[in-house]
């Protein structure tokens, strides 16, 4: 975990923190504000956390491949039900 991704996820946990103090002592409305500053920095802590390294977007099909998985069909090929055997033509009757 990188320093960019503690510092938001600290202060979200600090900022609950003291939003649950905070409404203990003077109630949910007056404390309402540091809860959405939680949440916020909540946010940007997934936003720094799922952000690609690199810059670039990460290929797709390179955890299938991993997996053992196989590619996706493209849209252009032909898709039958059993190998070797074409569906009959019923158009010619």
């Amino acid at each position: 975990m990188k320093l960019s991704q503690i510092i938001p996820f600290s202060l979200s946990v600090a900022l609950f923190i003291i939003g649950v103090h905070q409404t203990f002592t003077v109630g949910i409305a007056e404390s309402y504000w540091i809860f959405m500053l939680s949440i916020g920095f909540l946010l940007i802590y997934q936003l720094k956390k799922d952000k690609p390294a690199s810059g670039t977007m990460p290929d797709p099909t390179a955890d299938r491949a991993k997996e053992g998985l196989k590619k996706p069909k493209t849209a252009g090929a032909k898709q039958s039900g059993k190998p070797g055997r074409s569906k009959p033509n019923y158009k010619n009757r």
